[in-house]
């Protein structure tokens, strides 16, 4: 197993080097562009994996189409990362100062959405049905985004919380997926990696609100969610094992005042964090489920890898 997993890093590795030496040779008309392309460099490149893993699990290697799609879904996620950061007001990203923090928000915003205009003129070149897969992902990314801002600052229900990580994280990374299995002609795997994809987002998003309430640096401000008015998986689960909790959330939301937001965060950690782990950790055995009838290839493998990785990794 240890082997396995080595080689699967080891070709993940690979992917990513190839992916960044594209990404980072976009040369625009703008020097200021150009320095924000650069501004966000890195990351962990999850979404083009996604795609290429996806592909060639199903025998797709037809190297620049699937190159070209792998890098379309990351000019969506990075435009929305751009954008996120402008609403979050965010000062860091990817252990670097965030474009809005160091550029400005206009030149955030504007950023954005060139990466987005860029996505979209050249998906129309790879596929149609890869084009409404992709198109219909940031549609429900932008209406996830909505969702959210409009429950700042609100206790929402367990449902509610998964309606919005699945259209802001979860449907971008389950379309990675079956854009990948559209690539290879494979109509009758679409649904199981839709479920693969659909499940592995909302691991990696459940994960992501955990590191929150983490004490470690992780690339980013911690404690932001709850400063931010956003009510996430531990909050809601430590609201069943502490009737107190709903009272200081709801005075910090109206005061401000450190004590209840300490009192928050403390809760969180003692009855919300553990269990909303065990959450992310059966999404994740889902998603690893979905593809088992694969058969065996290196690509299989980085797909249950990153399965694993979701909810293990520390940023």
């Amino acid at each position: 197993m240890l082997q396995k997993t080595n080689i699967a890093i080891s070709r993940i590795q690979h992917i990513i080097k190839n992916i960044d030496e594209i990404l980072l040779n976009i040369k625009t008309e703008s020097v200021l562009l150009d320095k924000v392309i650069d501004q966000i460099s890195g990351g962990k490149r999850l979404r083009p994996i996604l795609v290429v893993a996806s592909a060639r699990s199903l025998g797709f290697d037809e190297e620049k189409i699937l190159h070209d799609t792998a890098c379309i879904v990351e000019y969506i996620h990075i435009a929305s990362l751009l954008h996120d950061d402008v609403i979050d007001e965010a000062k860091k990203r990817r252990g670097k100062e965030s474009v809005n923090y160091a550029y400005g928000n206009r030149v955030a915003i504007m950023s954005g959405d060139y990466l987005y205009s860029l996505a979209y003129n050249k998906v129309l070149d790879v596929d149609i049905n890869i084009a409404k897969e992709i198109s219909k992902a940031a549609y429900n990314l932008a209406l996830g985004e909505i969702s959210e801002i409009e429950n700042f600052s609100k206790i929402i229900k367990e449902e509610e919380y998964f309606d919005i990580i699945y259209k802001k994280t979860a449907s971008l990374i389950e379309s990675s997926c079956t854009s990948g299995c559209l690539l290879a002609k494979n109509p009758t795997q679409l649904d199981y990696f839709r479920e693969y994809g659909k499940n592995l987002g909302l691991a990696f998003q459940i994960k992501d609100d955990l590191m929150d309430y983490s004490n470690k640096d992780i690339g980013k401000d911690t404690y932001n969610d709850i400063q931010e008015g956003k009510v996430t998986l531990p909050l809601i689960l430590a609201f069943q094992k502490d009737s107190q909790l709903q009272y200081h959330l709801n005075e910090y939301f109206k005061t401000k005042k450190e004590e209840h937001k300490q009192y928050c965060i403390a809760s969180c950690k003692a009855y919300g964090v553990d269990r909303a782990f065990e959450v992310a950790k059966q999404k994740a055995l889902t998603a690893k489920q979905s593809i088992q009838h694969l058969p065996g290839s290196i690509y299989k493998d980085i797909l249950l890898f990153l399965a694993d990785y979701a909810v293990s990794r520390e940023k």
